[in-house]
């Protein structure tokens, strides 16, 4: 396994860049948009044409491979839209961290090409809105493609250093939330990109996707859920892989063995003898993980505001200040 990464973007996998050669004209919302695709062509053409003429910024596409379909047709017809192509197997947090290290613009929107995408999905009324709480992650209602309200407000507590997670619907208002569903939000690029961005040693998108949600929580950033922004999926709404295995426990390393004390946070090697047994690794496997994870938090322990005990312990007093 490879050492957890101490700088953004820090694996650069193999692309290929196609458009961008050219300005959006009109603009009227400072965001660059960056639409990942799923896997196929969800209507490539309807898409780009609506986002151009909304007036953002920017527009950046990232592929999930490099097999998807061709896209020197869609280059030439749309040469303000940036492309990029992998040329390798790519995480959805790298797809986001190749996106955001080319944009350009302080905000950032992530969406997914199965998301109905229309000319109002941010307004600069709605963007003005969201982007004075200078927040790390701004996430939107999302909605069945049946137009039922997804349970994607994510509630953490702890059980014996174990983290749950309860989703739970929200229809009115905003509340903090522990991660975004899906990657889908407007995020701050500069407060992304000092959070180091997605780990790509973490190949399990849903692990990967609260690796750094909780990071950004615990280094004392916020993920909420506005009603300024309301997304529908097309199709059917992607589902969550929360299974237990090895990217669970690069997760529990980072994220629930840190200790924080007075001004800064370390892992107890203490705790060792309760990860061998958990990780179910060979003792030298299991070693190695640890004491990367402790070189890890020592080199960041001073932007650790709180561990996850206090942050769960305060989530219901958050959000009763909502």
């Amino acid at each position: 396994m490879n050492t957890i990464p101490l700088i953004f973007n820090e694996r650069q996998f193999k692309r290929t860049i196609l458009g961008g050669s050219s300005c959006i004209p009109h603009v009227k919302v400072p965001v660059t948009i960056l639409l990942l695709n799923r896997g196929g062509t969800h209507f490539r053409n309807q898409q780009l044409e609506t986002l151009i003429t909304s007036g953002y910024f920017n527009i950046i596409c990232v592929e999930s491979s490099s097999d998807s379909y061709t896209l020197e047709e869609y280059s030439q017809r749309f040469p303000a839209v940036k492309f990029i192509i992998p040329q390798e197997k790519v995480t959805p947090g790298e797809m986001i961290n190749a996106g955001i290290a080319e944009a350009t613009t302080d905000y950032v929107l992530v969406i997914w090409d199965d998301l109905i995408i229309s000319k109002d999905m941010l307004t600069l009324a709605a963007f003005q809105k969201i982007t004075k709480e200078n927040r790390l992650c701004t996430a939107p209602y999302l909605l069945s493609n049946s137009h039922v309200y997804l349970p994607i407000r994510m509630v953490p507590s702890v059980n014996e250093l174990s983290l749950d997670i309860s989703p739970e619907i929200l229809i009115s208002g905003s509340s903090d939330t522990a991660y975004p569903f899906d990657g889908i939000g407007l995020y701050n690029r500069q407060k992304f990109i000092q959070l180091g961005g997605f780990d790509y040693t973490i190949t399990n998108a849903y692990w990967q996707n609260l690796d750094f949600s909780l990071r950004g929580w615990l280094w004392n950033e916020e993920i909420v859920i506005s009603s300024a922004m309301k997304f529908t999926y097309s199709e059917d709404v992607p589902t969550e892989d929360t299974t237990a295995d090895y990217m669970q426990l690069r997760f529990y390393l980072k994220n629930i063995a840190p200790v924080f004390s007075t001004d800064h946070a370390y892992i107890p090697i203490s705790r060792v003898f309760s990860y061998i047994q958990k990780s179910s690794l060979d003792i030298f496997s299991a070693i190695d993980d640890f004491k990367d994870a402790r070189k890890w938090v020592e080199k960041n322990k001073y932007r650790f505001k709180m561990d996850i005990p206090y942050l769960v312990n305060n989530w219901e007093r958050r959000r009763s200040l909502k």
